[in-house]
């Protein structure tokens, strides 16, 4: 008699567990169905950022910032559905460098690698920070910008160029700064 009772008990057990799991599998498929939504509302507003910015971009004829992209669930968690039919949009060739000539030529005692990161929005995005980080390395080859006490600053051939009526560099951007102070 005490088999039929435990059995009983072992398999009311059994039940209430089946259903509790159940239920939490189902709160599961809601949240990832939830989640899914929540990305393509969040992939349309990217684009739509990206067509305000070429358009400005167009308007002025200045290259646009790069806009900062969500971040992307991790590879071992991202399945075929869930991959975006459509890839994201890039920032053309040569506007992240352009965009770095920029942020640091408005710093005359230049920007450290994070302080750039955050400046153009970037703190974080760990793909964006890469991007940055070999657009750097290229500038600092071609003597676009050095580096010193750890920051990055405008280099020679951006200095050559300024003074032909190209972009202005740190130094003439800190002596402008120190004359507008004195005056």
């Amino acid at each position: 008699m005490d088999d039929i009772r435990f059995a009983d008990v072992m398999q009311r057990e059994r039940e209430r567990l089946n259903h509790e799991r159940d239920e939490i599998l189902d709160q599961q498929k809601q949240l990832e169905t939830q989640q899914k939504e929540l990305d393509n509302k969040l992939t349309e507003i990217t684009r739509e950022l990206a067509a305000i910015d070429a358009y400005e971009a167009a308007k002025t004829g200045k290259a646009a910032m790069p806009i900062q992209q969500p971040p992307a669930p991790p590879k071992s968690e991202a399945t075929i559905e869930e991959l975006p039919a459509e890839p994201r949009p890039r920032p053309q060739p040569g506007t992240r460098r352009e965009a770095l000539l920029q942020v640091i030529g408005e710093h005359p005692t230049g920007l450290s690698r994070g302080e750039i990161f955050q400046r153009m929005g970037l703190k974080g995005n760990k793909s964006a920070e890469k991007s940055v980080s070999n657009a750097l390395t290229a500038l600092t080859k071609n003597n676009l910008v050095s580096r010193r006490e750890g920051k990055y600053v405008i280099g020679e051939r951006q200095v050559r160029a300024s003074m032909s009526g190209g972009p202005i560099n740190n130094e003439q951007h800190a002596e402008l700064h120190s004359k507008e102070g004195s005056a």
